[in-house]
């Protein structure tokens, strides 16, 4: 059986430079009022997709 030699582990050097947090779209929440122009007919959805 081998031995292993155990290492202390490196610590990282801490970064100097702030992050930049570039917000996504769906991290908001929008209030959008559903009309019944929105939705879309089962036909007019599948004939969008090229389907």
């Amino acid at each position: 059986m081998t031995s292993k030699t155990a290492r202390p582990r490196q610590s990282r050097p801490t970064e100097t430079v702030p992050r930049v947090t570039i917000p996504h779209s769906s991290w908001s929440r929008h209030d959008r009022s559903r009309d019944d122009s929105a939705l879309i007919a089962p036909d007019d959805f599948w004939a969008r997709l090229g389907l």
